[in-house]
């Protein structure tokens, strides 16, 4: 009986940080842009793709290459880096579970630049 009451005090001094999880539980993904030799990229646009729901938000990455979505539903997604003069680059299957902060680093290379009409 003993043994059974302080596992019930325990169950409830840890309920309100499970329910709390629950019902608020998100992750959070950070991306920082760099071309091939680490210089950052400001100004990049990040698409984030939710897989599931098709459900995409989108920014711009800081004058130190960074952008973050702090608060997403747990879940697998796309991320989806551009910046003119570089190519798109997509980082697929990025799975976040509830309270992890996941990290992307993006290395874009320079694109192709079209010649101009003479």
């Amino acid at each position: 009986m003993r043994k059974l009451a302080q596992f019930l005090a325990v169950a409830l001094l840890l309920l309100p940080a499970a329910y709390a999880q629950g019902v608020s539980g998100s992750a959070a993904i950070a991306v920082t842009v760099t071309d091939v030799t680490g210089a950052v990229i400001p100004g990049a646009t990040v698409t984030l793709i939710n897989v599931a729901r098709g459900s995409e938000q989108q920014g711009s990455t800081n004058e130190a290459g960074n952008y973050a979505y702090p608060d997403v539903i747990p879940g697998v997604y796309t991320v989806r880096v551009s910046s003119e003069g570089f190519e798109t680059k997509e980082t697929t299957d990025l799975q976040v579970a509830i309270g992890q902060r996941a990290a992307v680093d993006v290395e874009l290379a320079v694109g192709q630049v079209p010649m101009s009409s003479r």
